[in-house]
């Protein structure tokens, strides 16, 4: 068996699986919540008043007594502060339509089997809004929520986006105590001051499905294995996660972002007009199928960006019946970029090239075993190549990668329409290097 039948049916047997386990953690990314029958309904008024000097205090008692109960909140207008629900479990928030809450932050922590939903949260001048969901947190979903922003004197966004993430004051860290299992759906999301929905590192076995995100300033959905700074980085993936039929729209920065993320699908997603089509850092098995994306200024990547390799590089991915938008971010750079990769699959994608001088519809660079074949490449205005091989250092470092010599890379049987007939290979290769261009 050739590497590329050996390499396609070890990628589906591992997709089957985590399909499969998937299935059974998260119920197939049905979108519907397990909801208890037998949990009391209480309404918010039960917990005292309603008025807009008492709502907080009120909503604080609630909330405090929420353990095995399903809490009604009414429709109306809140002004709030802080909320922190915290170490509860076996419950439902409730909020009715017609309503609207300003709140500086509200926080689920270290909460379990719960489901959120019709929240309307909307960020003000006054009231920076913060969501977010940390901690030992597991068996929840979120869902027919709606966030936004209104502008402050700056004209900057005033909320910050969903986020979902483990404790990072806590020593030792794991799967087990960090957020898992649990589903996103159904929300929509609106001008956030960073992404629309970012879930952090030690996440695991969840889905985030049906999701409307526009106008986010950076990022449509974020996966991030990772703590620390920019470049202080303790890389810990996320893993089993799904990211499936979500709308983006206008994203600042990337409309799909992963970074770190082990065993993860991108499936049906759809995002128009973002910064960047698609980045992938540092990700193991790795599935992106059947998603239209575009990115008017930077490409479809599977790179380390500015990350040193030794953190993890990109590693048996598989691109797979997409339609690509997308613009090299640089000169000796492609629409389709792979750098600092392995074991990657591109087949049956047809990618819009957006003109970049001295660029190309697809670059490799120091990788190893990349197949890019069956697509179909099309350039309004022309791309002065069709393809670059090329050696690179690493982006942190700034040293050569021997490790990732360039080798076993076929870019043939492709089609290409209004694309200049000619490639360009930056460094001389020998026979060993097993590589192929048409």
């Amino acid at each position: 068996m050739n590497f590329l039948s050996s390499n396609i049916v070890k990628i589906i047997l591992g997709t089957l699986l985590l399909f499969g386990s998937l299935f059974l953690i998260i119920g197939g990314g049905n979108a519907e919540p397990a909801m208890d029958k037998g949990r009391p309904r209480v309404h918010l008024s039960e917990y005292g008043s309603l008025s807009p000097d008492s709502i907080q205090n009120t909503l604080l008692r609630a909330v405090n007594d929420l353990d095995g109960k399903n809490l009604v909140i009414p429709g109306m207008r809140m002004s709030l502060d802080k909320i922190d629900v915290l170490g509860k479990h076996d419950f439902e928030m409730e909020f009715l339509p017609g309503g609207e809450v300003n709140c500086e932050q509200f926080r689920l922590i270290d909460c379990q089997n719960f489901t959120f939903h019709g929240l309307n949260l909307k960020g003000t001048k006054e009231k920076f809004a913060i969501f977010d969901v940390i901690g030992y947190c597991f068996g929840f979903s979120i869902y027919d929520c709606h966030f936004d922003s209104e502008k402050d004197d700056q004209g900057n966004n005033t909320f910050y986006g969903i986020h979902v993430r483990s404790n990072w004051y806590m020593p030792n860290r794991t799967y087990a105590n960090s957020p898992h299992n649990f589903k996103i759906y159904g929300n929509t999301i609106r001008n956030t001051r960073y992404d629309g929905i970012l879930v952090h590192a030690n996440c695991s076995d969840f889905l985030i499905e049906d999701n409307i995100v526009e106008d986010a300033k950076c990022i449509g959905i974020e996966i991030e294995g990772r703590y620390g700074g920019w470049k202080n980085t303790t890389v810990q993936p996320c893993k089993k996660a799904i990211i499936r039929n979500n709308k983006m729209n206008r994203c600042g920065d990337w409309g799909i972002l992963l970074m770190w993320s082990d065993s993860t699908s991108v499936i049906n997603n759809v995002s128009k007009g973002a910064y960047g089509s698609f980045l992938s850092i540092g990700c193991k098995n790795l599935e992106v199928r059947s998603n239209v994306l575009e990115g008017m200024s930077k490409g479809f990547e599977v790179s380390q960006e500015f990350y040193k390799i030794e953190n993890g590089i990109n590693e048996d991915v598989v691109i797979e019946d997409n339609q690509i938008i997308a613009k090299p971010r640089d000169n000796n750079r492609g629409a389709l970029d792979i750098r600092h990769a392995k074991n990657v699959v591109v087949k049956d994608n047809k990618v819009n090239c957006l003109f970049k001088p001295n660029a190309a519809c697809v670059s490799v660079a120091s990788s190893k075993n990349i197949k890019v074949f069956n697509n179909e490449f099309y350039a309004e205005k022309g791309m002065p190549y069709r393809t670059m091989l090329d050696e690179v250092v690493d982006p942190e470092t700034g040293q050569n990668v021997n490790v990732l010599r360039l080798s076993d890379v076929d870019l043939r049987n492709n089609k290409y329409t209004k694309v200049e007939d000619k490639h360009s290979v930056k460094v001389v290769l020998d026979k060993r290097s097993n590589c192929y261009i048409k």
